[in-house]
């Protein structure tokens, strides 16, 4: 009997035909294994090199994968958003394009979900040794503003979360592009929601270009924190709302 009864994965891809392909099989041969029933959700961001056509002939291939496709750029975010809305099954797993996250970790996180009786589980990179200077210093000085602002206690909020589907379809995140993922496990946290952490291997990607940590997405990153604690902390002090 499979680990898992049922899960939808999520992963956005923009811009992604050098590493699509090879990660979604390495995904579909793994879960094959892992679940019972699965479905991997790729969104398509409106990329302009083949990563379109190669989600289409993906999903006339293996029935498993459900491709959604946006007709212009929306971010990262916008992604994710878009999975939430489309996962079917009980589990809801983010991963990426370039698999950062290893989905055979799953076998010891789901049990631990399930004695735990969590609703979310948040990845924490235990090895970012990968990453350059920059991005070390754009992902630390980021991570020091979240608990400042909103006093959260995770080690990790941009990684990836595997969520009970309850979750995804009650918490409605407005963030428009990176800021999605913690703006997801604050309000969850708020809410009152189990959040257990799992110390997770970072897998570097293989090909292609990271397109996250410049300075466009961390200056619109920032906008959206300041916007959301504007809306969940300091206006309910002004006004007196709850």
């Amino acid at each position: 009997m499979a680990l898992i009864k049922e899960i939808s994965i999520i992963i956005p891809a923009y811009n992604d035909e050098e590493v699509i392909a090879d990660s979604v099989e390495t995904v579909l041969a793994k879960m094959k294994r892992l679940a019972e029933r699965f479905e991997i959700l790729l969104i398509d961001d409106c990329s302009k090199d083949n990563t379109k056509q190669i989600v289409g002939a993906l999903a006339a291939k293996h029935p498993e994968i459900v491709p959604i496709y946006h007709e212009v750029n929306l971010g990262v975010g916008s992604g994710l958003r878009s999975g939430f809305n489309a996962a079917k099954y009980d589990l809801v797993l983010t991963d990426f394009s370039d698999l950062p996250f290893d989905v055979d970790d799953l076998e010891k996180i789901v049990p631990h979900m399930g004695k735990e009786q969590a609703d979310i589980c948040v990845m924490v990179r235990i090895d970012r040794s990968a990453h350059s200077l920059f991005r070390k210093f754009t992902s630390f000085t980021n991570y020091v503003i979240l608990r400042l602002l909103f006093g959260v206690p995770i080690r990790d909020f941009q990684f990836c979360q595997l969520y009970r589907k309850h979750i995804v379809k009650t918490i409605h995140p407005v963030g428009k592009d990176v800021f999605v993922p913690p703006e997801m496990i604050i309000r969850a946290h708020d809410a009152g929601y189990k959040i257990v952490q799992y110390e997770a291997v970072f897998h570097p990607r293989k090909a292609g270009v990271a397109k996250y940590g410049k300075w466009k997405y961390l200056f619109a990153t920032f906008i959206d924190q300041l916007r959301f604690w504007y809306r969940l902390r300091l206006r309910p002090k002004v006004t007196g709302e709850k």
